[in-house]
């Protein structure tokens, strides 16, 4: 009897009890972020799909500050990373091939969680992970004269690690130490289009994996609207569709509301998001700001965008900037 119960006890510890960390962070466990380039991040998340007829590469970087608060327990984390590639290559007649490498999975996650008790067993656990699931994509683009329809296959490759530690600290037990290594590897296809009609532009988006890599289908709507020359309104809507163990759906969703302005060679963006995850009572709420400037002799573009907000979820709550630059090359490259 006393192995069955230490052997129930070693299944449920195996349950997260975060305490010290948050587990829907970018450098938290179990969250996969398409976190975008400068230019979406700067209007809320709002994204216009464009066939490649210019532009010739983007590379875009991702720095994230976020302190953490449960109780009077305060944290504060960052990280740095080259968060995608995309090389594009213009075709005769409005086609175009695009070629994406992302990383959409922090490289590394932390998460410490002290005076756990279960009856009257008292347990601290740390969590730590390490490796990537990346995600690439080929898509051709065909653009028309008032739409563009594009089409993309998605591969996703990877390993990760995850190393569970947990010290009872008012029991006999021994130090329990698990090491899960996983390797992700799948396929998908994600259709775009976009539809330009007067002053409206609306774009839609779909992605699908049809192998278990433990990624959710996702729509996305955005609609801009020209209000002048130099000023536009966006709002862009995502939906995740998560799956859970029984079979169930649940929904994440992200809404934007932006605006831009061009003042010269420069544009200017803001907006506000409110993002429900798909874990329970969970949200996040925000604002951006943005900027772009051209290269002498429009050679290309650098794009700024910043993120700040708060995240909750029952005792935990965080506190978040991020700071995203994104290199854009023209044709001549």
């Amino acid at each position: 009897m006393r192995t069955l119960l230490r052997f129930l006890l070693l299944i449920l510890l195996f349950v997260p009890i975060v305490s010290y960390a948050s587990v829907f962070s970018s450098l938290g466990y179990g969250e996969y972020v398409d976190f975008g380039n400068a230019v979406e991040r700067g209007m809320a998340g709002a994204r216009i799909f464009e066939t490649p007829e210019v532009n010739t590469f983007s590379v875009t970087f991702l720095a994230d500050f976020i302190q953490i608060r449960d109780g009077d327990n305060v944290r504060n984390d960052q990280s740095f990373s080259l968060y995608d590639i995309n090389y594009f290559f213009p075709l005769p007649n409005r086609f175009g091939v695009a070629i994406t490498l992302s990383n959409i999975l922090s490289k590394n996650f932390y998460i410490e969680s002290r005076d756990n008790q279960l009856g009257d067993i008292r347990y601290d656990r740390i969590i730590t992970g390490t490796g990537s699931i990346n995600i690439t994509s080929i898509s051709l683009y065909k653009s028309f004269h008032s739409f563009s329809i594009g089409i993309g296959g998605l591969a996703t490759f990877g390993r990760t690690e995850e190393i569970w530690e947990t010290n009872f600290t008012s029991s006999n037990y021994d130090k329990t130490t698990y090491i899960i290594n996983s390797s992700t590897y799948g396929y998908g296809l994600r259709p775009q289009f976009k539809l330009s009609y007067k002053k409206v532009d609306l774009s839609l988006s779909y992605s699908h994996f049809f192998s278990d890599v433990e990624l959710p289908p996702k729509y996305s709507i955005s609609l801009f609207y020209r209000v002048s020359q130099d000023w536009m309104i966006a709002t862009n809507v995502d939906m995740e569709m998560w799956e859970s163990v029984d079979n169930i759906f649940s929904t994440g969703t992200n809404i934007g509301l932006s605006l831009s302005k061009k003042i010269g060679t420069k544009t200017l963006r803001g907006g506000v998001f409110l993002h429900s995850w798909y874990y329970r009572d969970i949200d996040e709420i925000g604002g951006c700001f943005g900027t772009s400037y051209l290269y002498p002799d429009r050679l290309g573009e650098l794009s700024i965008g910043v993120e700040a907000g708060k995240r909750s979820w029952e005792e935990i709550e965080e506190l978040f900037v991020r700071l995203s630059v994104t290199l854009i090359g023209k044709d001549i490259w």
